[in-house]
C-alpha cells in the first residue's frame, strides 16, 4: 500500500498511478485516510529535506523505490527518459546545464537501482555507467 503525506500533514493513500500517453499526464488517484497516522515526525522531516534537495519528478520515482515498488519505479523513470524528445527544451537543459545533467544522471541511476532490485544486473550496470557518464 502506498501513502502520501502533504505539507499540511494530511495523509493520502495512493490507489493508482497511471501514465496517459494521449494526454501526456500522470493520473494519480488519492484517497484521504487516517491509516498509519503514527508515522514519526522524523521521517516526515527527512522527506521534506530530501524533496528540497531534489527535482520533484525524481523525488516521486525515488519514493517508489523506497517503498519497494520497483516495477512501478521502472515504468516511471522510463517514461521520464522516453517522453523527452531530442528537441525538447527540457532535454536540452539536461545535456547543456550541469544541474540538469545531474537530474538526468539521478533518473538513470534510479532506473539502475530498480533493475538491480529486480535481479537484472546487466541492465543495472548499463544504467549505472550511463549515470556516471552524465556526472
Amino acid at each position: 500500500m502506498i501513502f502520501l503525506f502533504t505539507s499540511l500533514g494530511t495523509l493520502f493513500r495512493i490507489d493508482s498511478c497511471e501514465y496517459n500517453a494521449t494526454e501526456d499526464l500522470w493520473h494519480i488517484k488519492l484517497c484521504a485516510t487516517d491509516e498509519c497516522i503514527n508515522l514519526t515526525a522524523e521521517y516526515i522531516e527527512y522527506q521534506k529535506k530530501h524533496m528540497t534537495q531534489s527535482n520533484i519528478t525524481l523525488f516521486f520515482g525515488n519514493l517508489l523505490i523506497e517503498m519497494g515498488e520497483y516495477v512501478q519505479a521502472e515504468r516511471y523513470f522510463s517514461v521520464i527518459l522516453n517522453t523527452l524528445s531530442p528537441n525538447d527544451e527540457e532535454m536540452a537543459c539536461i545535456f547543456f546545464y550541469f544541474e540538469r545533467r545531474a537530474s538526468a544522471g539521478k533518473a538513470i541511476n534510479g532506473l539502475g537501482v530498480v533493475y538491480s532490485e529486480l535481479g537484472r544486473q546487466n541492465k543495472a550496470k548499463d544504467c549505472f555507467q550511463r549515470s556516471m557518464d552524465l556526472y
